[in-house]
């Protein structure tokens, strides 16, 4: 990429990138690492040393890797999510006084018209199966954003929108401290909320670790480093310079990566590392035109790929599996089928939303 076509990474265009990138990661993720594949568990929300063994003993063992390396790391493109939310909301007005109400009205409202349809869907398929109770309160309960502190009593399959919660959450938190989000507090909360998670994970509290990390707790530190590009505009400076060095950094962090998930105490700090890995991979797509234009597309469906993955999931779960047996075209179906879902989804949540539009202006 020449000089004159750099462009800056954490634009708005360019983050649809990242976007791609890490949907299509945690769509991969979500789809592989169901028993069925027999591939290895992840660690995304408490560390297992018996399911890390397992990982490195597939892939060091001539096992399908990257169907081992998505189903138990592809949750890594969560961190890009509540990052470009922490920039998001950073480079947003300032929120006065008098406007919290509304500011918080407003994103939940958001949240919910992008949620909704897809827990009415998976309700039916509870009344379907007799799940009345609690199933349905399980459900339902997702709409408070709130769910998260009472893990695993409230979770119900697919347990992904457990990210709505967190995401409510940081533009609750955000609402209600960002005028005191400086660089310093930035850091010491970070320092705070590692040390936490480290002492959860290195004192043996898998139960309590696991409620931490479906929080704004557990990733308050990827958020935390999204708000301060955001205030500092530093994100600016982050453009393409030497190919051959992005090429390094980017293999020596992908091997890195890899090596956190093998001891606890290093699988602590993996969403942050990872998040570094992503943005170098994001400067190596922007210098490919054709991956550029895909990952920014993809991205741009990102909010309702991620909602509507699961939906597709289970429909090829249900109908397909049990006729085909190959993986790479059970991958290619249902990455089709969600794509297709989520984009008549998205004009399903543009329709809802407008109908939220007096209420959310």
């Amino acid at each position: 990429m020449s000089k004159g076509n750099m462009q800056k990474l954490l634009s708005r265009d360019n983050s649809m990138i990242l976007r791609g990138v890490a949907i299509l990661f945690i769509m991969l993720h979500n789809f592989l690492h169901v028993s069925l594949f027999g591939f290895s568990k992840e660690n995304e929300m408490a560390f297992s040393e018996e399911r890390a063994h397992a990982f490195f003993d597939a892939i060091t063992n001539g096992s399908n890797f990257w169907g081992e390396f998505f189903s138990h790391l592809g949750w890594i493109g969560v961190p890009v999510f509540v990052f470009l939310t922490g920039y998001g909301i950073a480079l947003k007005p300032p929120i006065d006084r008098g406007g919290v109400i509304t500011y918080i009205k407003r994103n939940y409202l958001k949240l919910l018209a992008l949620m909704l349809p897809a827990v009415l869907f998976f309700a039916g398929i509870d009344i379907l199966k007799g799940e009345l109770w609690p199933g349905l309160v399980k459900r339902f309960s997702y709409l408070t954003m709130l769910t998260n502190f009472a893990y695993p009593y409230l979770s119900c399959d697919p347990g992904v929108y457990w990210y709505f919660g967190l995401t409510f959450q940081f533009y609750l938190l955000w609402a209600l401290v960002g005028r005191r989000m400086n660089g310093k507090n930035l850091l010491a909360w970070s320092v705070i909320l590692l040390a936490a998670l480290y002492a959860l994970a290195a004192f043996g509290f898998p139960q309590s670790l696991s409620i931490f990390r479906h929080c704004f707790t557990g990733w308050f530190p990827v958020f935390a480093i999204g708000v301060w590009l955001g205030i500092s505009n530093k994100g600016n400076n982050l453009v393409p310079k030497n190919i051959w060095m992005e090429l390094i950094l980017f293999f020596v962090l992908f091997g890195v990566v890899l090596l956190m998930g093998k001891w606890m105490l290093s699988w602590v700090f993996i969403p942050i590392i990872a998040l570094v890995w992503f943005i170098v991979m994001g400067l190596l797509l922007l210098r490919t035109r054709f991956f550029s234009i895909a990952f920014r597309w993809l991205g741009n469906y990102s909010a309702c790929i991620f909602v509507c993955h699961p939906i597709a999931r289970l429909i090829v779960r249900i109908v397909v599996c049990p006729r085909l047996h190959n993986i790479i075209a059970l991958v290619v179906i249902y990455f089709i089928l969600a794509i297709g879902i989520a984009f008549l989804y998205d004009k399903l949540y543009k329709w809802i939303l407008n109908k939220f539009k007096t209420s959310i202006a």
